[in-house]
């Protein structure tokens, strides 16, 4: 791994109980480890595995939020030729402004009128305000530290 690169472990703290969005969640029981690798200057880099989730804050009302913020979190799939870029696929809000229905808040970007402004395609984070915080790459588990 090149210079400026560094890694984390993160414990996995809970996660939803089986349902039809269980699919897109990332595959750590609660207890286990995950290991994320970190650039100076940009976003985290995860290793990359069927599926990721990473939460950014954002202030854009049409996802959902308070005007003053809130978290989405991010639903993406490895792609590219190596692998190891990312494509973020689906969302949903997890700060709902008072106003909003939780069944209004998640979406599907592949069949959204406006993917790249929301969901970016592979290998480039989407420009919503908030979306540049999104990894675009990530490591294949060849690569992992240990």
């Amino acid at each position: 791994m090149g210079g400026g690169t560094t890694s984390r472990k993160f414990h996995v703290l809970s996660r939803a109980g089986p349902g039809p969005k269980d699919k897109f969640l990332p595959q750590g029981r609660p207890g286990s480890e995950i290991r994320v690798f970190e650039t100076q200057g940009g976003p985290p880099v995860p290793m990359c595995s069927t599926s990721m989730t990473f939460t950014i804050n954002t202030n854009y009302k049409a996802l959902c939020v308070e005007k003053s913020g809130g978290r989405v979190e991010y639903y993406g799939v490895p792609c590219g030729s190596n692998g190891d870029q990312i494509m973020w696929l689906k969302a949903r809000a997890i700060d709902l402004r008072v106003s909003v229905s939780p069944a209004d808040c998640h979406w599907d970007w592949t069949k959204h009128a406006e993917r790249a402004f929301y969901g970016g395609f592979c290998g480039i984070a989407p420009t919503v305000p908030g979306g540049s915080a999104l990894p675009t790459r990530c490591t294949p588990a060849h690569c992992q530290a240990q």
